[in-house]
């Protein structure tokens, strides 16, 4: 594209994030109209006398309003006054734009039958939009491209008055409104929102002072969600008419349709019912008043956010995950209680003697009238504990050949019962059981 730009400063502003200052340069762009290039395809100026009579038009019906820039109207006339502008440039540009309105009409014609009609569409539009330039703030919008999308959109409804393709009336009349659709609300430049670093960093502040993160199943994932600088939304398209790799930047509400999607992700992975499937759910009370705590936090936390005049969709989420977290801890609490009680006169278990043996051995301390690991030994074993042998055998061989189907965090109350309840007169083997706890927990 043989487009010419040119940057104006216009105001240098600091902004906090985490307590980190960051320092935003706004720039007022100017760039001027460029030609684009057509694309091939049954449709075009060469092939329909009612398009070539419509392009001639244009050219005729564009011709004043090209002599008259920037003299057209108050914020064009800005123009004058904006050093490095050149009205030479806008000079006999009627046809460029007749072009424009045609190819892009073209376009859309010629691919409305395929299966990729509709990416075809919106990447060719943006390069239609592209070439219009781009005009400062105050100075009015980019030249003629008000007139052009109305023309496109005229057009189109032409076309599907007359149209004698392979679709159905049905099918063609979607895919004209859906393209009616985008042209319109390009159109409506007052709606366009200015991208602002500030609303994205107070939108995500906010979330972490009500996300409870002083959970204790939540509290390893604040500092990672404090280093994220919730910009861009991570995807990338690329358009092949622009050439153009682009990284889409977050809105106001897109950033916080990803908020409420991480909240939810959080709490589904991490919760109480995830724990006890674990056998990871210990001390229920004190979980409890966590909770409590927690969810009254969270509720002054909210009053903050309601400065904004909406509460966000992520809050009613947490609240009904605090109701069920609270519902569910009331529910368990005694059945683990129960539970708990049961174990503990059933111990030492299966896992707990293979852990024992398995230490003992490890430090030479291990005594058995039969030659060990010999099925004799193993024999002795079960008998001296009144245990199955067999799954005693079977769990030492899982946790003596990998160190971490030994140190997995399933079994970490197995490894504490052995080290605090049965190697008492076996210092080395109490030891070394520290030292790998020490490398995981």
């Amino acid at each position: 594209m043989n487009e010419e730009s040119k940057l104006y400063l216009d105001k240098v502003e600091e902004h906090t994030y985490q307590g980190r200052k960051l320092t935003a340069a706004h720039f007022q762009v100017f760039r001027s109209p460029n030609p684009i290039e057509s694309v091939k395809g049954s449709h075009s100026l060469e092939s329909c006398n009612g398009c070539k009579e419509t392009h001639a038009y244009l050219i005729g019906f564009l011709k004043d309003g090209v002599d008259d820039f920037p003299n057209c109207c108050d914020k064009h006339k800005k123009l004058l006054n904006l050093s490095g502008f050149d009205k030479t440039k806008f000079e006999g540009i009627e046809k460029q734009l007749a072009d424009k309105v045609m190819f892009c009409f073209h376009h859309f014609v010629n691919h409305l039958d395929g299966d990729d009609w509709f990416i075809e569409a919106t990447d060719y539009y943006e390069y239609f939009l592209h070439s219009f330039g781009n005009m400062p703030k105050g100075h009015g919008e980019p030249f003629k491209m008000g007139f052009g999308i109305h023309a496109i959109e005229k057009l189109l409804r032409v076309y599907l008055d007359h149209y004698n393709g392979e679709l159905s009336h049905l099918e063609v009349q979607t895919r004209v409104n859906r393209l009616i659709e985008i042209v319109k609300q390009s159109a409506k430049v007052e709606d366009f929102e200015p991208f602002d670093i500030n609303v994205l960093t107070n939108t995500y502040e906010d979330w972490l002072k009500v996300f409870p993160f002083e959970l204790s199943i939540f509290n390893h994932l604040e500092e990672k969600f404090k280093n994220i600088f919730p910009l861009l939304t991570g995807e990338k398209r690329y358009n092949k008419y622009l050439k153009s790799e682009f990284h889409i930047a977050h809105s106001k509400e897109s950033l916080s349709s990803a908020l409420f999607q991480i909240t939810q992700s959080i709490i589904k992975s991490l919760n109480a019912l995830k724990q006890f499937e674990k056998d990871e759910l210990s001390e229920p009370e004190k979980r409890k008043l966590e909770l409590i705590i927690s969810q009254r936090e969270m509720e002054l936390a909210e009053i903050s956010v309601y400065k904004t005049g909406s509460r966000p969709e992520y809050i009613r989420l947490l609240k009904k995950w605090f109701k069920g977290e609270k519902r569910f801890i009331d529910e368990i609490t005694p059945i683990l209680k129960e539970a708990e009680k049961k174990a503990k006169s059933n111990r030492p278990n299966r896992t707990d003697l293979a852990y024992l043996i398995y230490y003992l051995e490890q430090t030479k301390q291990l005594k058995t009238k039969n030659p060990f690991p010999s099925d004799k030994a193993w024999r002795e074993i079960g008998e001296k504990h009144n245990k199955n042998w067999k799954n005693i055998q079977i769990v030492y061989n899982e946790i003596s050949t990998k160190e971490e189907e030994r140190l997995q965090d399933s079994r970490k109350k197995n490894l504490q019962y052995v080290l605090d309840s049965l190697l008492e007169g076996f210092p080395k083997a109490q030891a070394l059981l520290e030292d790998e706890l020490k490398k995981v927990y």
